[in-house]
Order: structure tokens, then C-alpha cells, then sequence
């Protein structure tokens, strides 16, 4: 039997070495350089998180295409030659290594993001169930922080009305429950704390235990904490402005 030149698999497995390159290498690569912004954010990320989200989105979406279309070239080549069952093998290998490798990176600046903006589930909200909270995904709605920075603005929440599919109305009482900024005394940089400390709601915030909640503030080590950490009876006033704001009645331990 005569052999074919074996120029032929040389030319297939440089092929897939190509498709492996652009499959696995340069998405990484770029995952990597997404990460770096990620470090650099830290200022300006939560008003950039819908917007950061969405550009990771598509650019794994992108990437996994571009992978698999190369991928799909190289295994016509092969199939045409005498490339072992080896080869064919590891490119199906590589095809779903890929696709494995970059849904890990992609979950790991998830949660990068995670821990420099934290989230919670639209869920916490009082009338936001499953259906809601899927319609206001696909508005780019991923949990309450990304709910307040889209809502800061009339304007906003009448875009957001439009885009998600509930009313404006409905927006605003939403919004009530989870702006803690409402109570006197609460900026920007004393809600994020508050939710670091795993309060999201003006109803969490007047049912905490006040020392307990003290403590939770205090533990927080992170540069954009405030310069003055509130103590107990400056959050046992937050308190009560919040019980105030929702018509509570229930009143945190001591």
C-alpha cells in the first residue's frame, strides 16, 4: 500500500494547533485584559457594571464562535487526510475545553465584580418574584445594586419601563424598599457599606440587631469604606427613620 505524503498530517496538526491557539489562547488572553479593567474599576464600577456585563457577554459569545468556526475548518482539513484518530480526537477535546475553560473565566469575573460591587437578588424585593426578576434580566437587571444604578433617574426608570416590561409605578415602589439613602444620614458610601454588611432593604435595615449590625459595618475592611463608621446609636436613628419610611412596626432586638 503506498503512503500518502506526510506533509499532509503535518498540515492537519499545524491546523489544529491554529484552532487550538485561537479556541483556548487568545480568548484567555482576553479574559486576562478583562480582568485587569476589572482591578481598575473599583472607582467607577458600579455605574459601569450593566455596561461591563454586557461587553463580557459578548465578547465570550464572540470568541467561542470564532473558536469553533476555526475548529470546524481544521476538522474538515482532517478528514480529508490521514490524520490519525488521535488528532480527531483531541480537536473534539479542545472544542469543549474551550468552551469549559472560558464559562470558568467568565463565572470567576462574575464574581471579581461580586466583590467589589456586591449584589443581591432581585428576589429580596416584596412583589419581585421569578417572573419579574427574569424580565428585568433581560433588561440587564442582574440584582438590587444594578436595580438602583439603573433607577437613579426619572428618566431611567421610564427607560427601564420600557425596556422591562412593568410600569413605572411599579419601579418606584420597588425603589422604596431598597434606597437607603431615603433615611437621613444614609449617602452612597454608608448603603454600600450597609449592604457589604448584608443589609438590602429599609425593612432589614430597621429589624437588624443594632450591635450586632455594629459589628457586621466594623468588619468591613474595604478603601471605599467611610472615614467615620457609624456606631450603635447612629444606626439605632437609621432605624427608626426606616421604620418610618415603611410603616413598620416591628422593632429590632436588643
Amino acid at each position: 500500500m503506498t503512503q500518502k505524503p506526510r506533509n499532509v498530517t503535518n498540515r492537519a496538526r499545524e491546523s489544529a494547533e491554529k484552532a487550538a491557539y485561537v479556541a483556548v489562547g487568545a480568548p484567555v488572553a482576553a479574559m486576562k485584559a478583562l480582568s485587569v479593567r476589572v482591578s481598575d474599576l473599583r472607582a467607577t464600577v458600579r455605574a459601569s457594571r450593566q455596561e461591563l456585563s454586557s461587553e463580557i457577554a459578548r465578547g465570550v459569545d464572540g470568541w467561542i464562535a470564532e473558536g469553533e468556526r476555526v475548529i470546524d475548518r481544521a476538522m474538515t482539513r482532517v478528514r480529508g487526510s490521514d490524520a490519525t484518530d488521535d488528532l480527531r480526537a483531541g480537536l473534539r477535546s479542545t472544542r469543549r475545553k474551550a468552551r469549559a475553560g472560558i464559562d470558568r473565566t467568565a463565572d470567576a469575573i462574575g464574581r471579581g465584580i461580586g466583590l467589589i460591587d456586591p449584589d443581591e437578588s432581585l428576589t429580596t424585593i416584596n412583589g419581585i418574584g421569578p417572573s419579574f426578576r427574569d424580565q428585568l434580566g433581560k433588561a440587564g437587571i442582574t440584582g438590587i445594586s444594578s436595580f438602583l444604578a439603573a433607577t437613579a433617574t426619572e428618566s431611567d426608570r421610564s427607560n427601564l419601563a420600557a425596556t422591562g416590561g412593568v410600569s413605572v409605578d411599579m419601579i418606584e415602589t420597588w425603589r422604596a424598599q431598597v434606597d437607603l439613602t431615603r433615611v437621613e444620614g444614609v449617602g452612597e458610601a454608608n448603603q454600600l457599606l450597609l449592604h457589604r454588611a448584608g443589609v438590602w432593604t429599609l425593612d432589614q435595615l430597621a429589624m437588624a440587631e443594632p450591635s450586632e449590625l455594629t459589628r457586621e459595618m466594623r468588619s468591613v475592611t474595604t478603601p471605599d469604606a467611610p472615614e467615620q463608621l457609624p456606631g450603635e446609636p447612629l444606626i439605632r436613628r437609621w432605624q427608626q427613620a426606616a421604620r418610618g419610611l415603611t410603616g413598620s412596626k416591628a422593632t429590632s432586638s436588643r
